[in-house]
């Protein structure tokens, strides 16, 4: 079928393809690499080639994941997924430890050259007229404390009534969730603003450790207050930038607030009209959509409730191994150079390829490919239509699956 190209079975080598070394056609995976770039998709390679290329076949081999191939349970991709876990757990905290610690030695910083400067010239300071900061639009244009302010009050009730029934969960932990996703969401957006990259999977993760602490032996509740807190770090992280982009633009604030309210109310009903449709006509897990974060979280809930008895044999030794790994990039990027940065692996793509099946990685990989060969030839060609380009792949292949369903 054309859908997924088993090149391995064709040149007489059967293992590439029973370990899913092959290749589909996807127009939608290539953008999506081009839009990438080739460190996150050389790093995602790197996760594939590991994991099923050298840890599943072992595990297979030695008897640790005796299972199916693709079985989450009992079979290579579920016990490749708990190294995974190790690898990109280790990388989150690292890499907001090591936010926090920019961002603490930034303030400290400012505090001692404060602290240098004499009394006299303290009072000579304070004492001048303070220059009034003059906003970019006027106050019509701007969006009231009492408005926002009053949104996340309702928002957040709304969301622990409607939650709490629904999932079968005390009122309590809904609440506490919510108010774990706004303290997380700040730090995130704080990291996205300083560095131009939001630690979603990082927070999600914190707030599920967090959280097995506050409810402990609680899946349910520890997968929701993961899942509200990576959502609402996401939806900081969009609405700072484009709060920030209409702003430099000289846009009206309270113009892009009534169009978020506006997308927020209708992609309600958008989304889940999508999800079922894609649910009722494909099934959601399956093989066309196996829906692999899902187990990640699930595994990750499972790990806070149960302990380390929920991991497969051997399946803590490489966990810690790449744990290590996992931590330890995050600083060595932030200590090398930029000149060697862009050749590090990124630790999360890294642990992204492990848990993917390859057939979901090489396509991704090709796509950042012509990104950079055609970078290489054409860089004013490049920089003018390679966006558009990646995103028409991408939105054209997801039109064309609504419609033929």
């Amino acid at each position: 079928a054309l859908a997924n190209l088993k090149i391995g079975s064709w040149v007489g080598l059967p293992t590439l393809t029973a370990w899913h070394w092959t290749l589909r056609p996807s127009l939608a995976y290539v953008g999506q690499g081009m839009i990438m770039g080739p460190r996150p998709a050389i790093s995602m390679l790197g996760g594939a080639v590991t994991a099923w290329a050298f840890l599943g076949p072992l595990a297979k081999s030695k008897g640790w994941a005796p299972g199916a191939v693709t079985a989450w349970e009992g079979g290579a991709q579920g016990w490749v997924l708990w190294v995974a876990v190790g690898l990109m757990l280790a990388e989150s905290l690292s890499s907001l430890a090591v936010t926090s610690c920019d961002q603490l030695i930034s303030n400290l910083r400012s505090t001692s050259r404060w602290s240098k400067v004499s009394s006299v010239r303290k009072l000579e300071m304070e004492s001048r007229p303070k220059p009034e900061i003059a906003e970019a639009l006027p106050t019509s244009q701007l969006v009231p404390d009492w408005w926002w302010c009053g949104g996340l009050i309702g928002a957040s009730t709304l969301a622990v009534f409607a939650i709490s029934p629904m999932l079968s969960m005390p009122h309590w932990q809904t609440a506490m969730a919510v108010a774990l996703s706004c303290l997380v969401a700040v730090l995130a957006v704080r990291a996205l603003g300083q560095t131009d990259l939001n630690p979603v999977s990082g927070v999600g993760k914190l707030s599920q450790v967090l959280f097995a602490l506050l409810a402990p032996g609680q899946v349910v509740a520890n997968i929701v207050a993961g899942a509200l807190a990576e959502a609402g770090a996401m939806q900081a992280g969009d609405l700072l930038q484009g709060l920030k982009t209409g702003h430099i633009l000289g846009a009206s604030a309270r113009a892009q607030f009534f169009g978020q309210l506006l997308g927020a109310s209708v992609s309600v009903f958008v989304t889940v009209a999508a999800y079922q449709l894609y649910d009722s006509t494909y099934g959601v897990p399956s093989e066309p959509f196996p829906a692999p974060v899902a187990h990640v979280w699930k595994d990750m809930a499972l790990l806070m409730r149960d302990g380390l008895s929920a991991l497969p044999e051997s399946a803590l030794e490489c966990a810690i191994a790449f744990a290590v790994l996992g931590a330890v990039l995050p600083v060595c990027e932030r200590l090398a150079s930029h000149r060697y940065r862009i050749y590090m692996p990124m630790g999360m793509a890294f642990g992204i390829g492990m848990y993917l099946l390859p057939e979901w990685t090489l396509p991704r990989v090709a796509g950042a490919l012509v990104n950079y060969a055609w970078r290489m030839c054409r860089p004013e060609q490049h920089d003018k239509y390679m966006l558009m380009i990646a995103s028409g792949f991408v939105l054209g292949e997801g039109c064309m699956a609504i419609i033929g369903l």
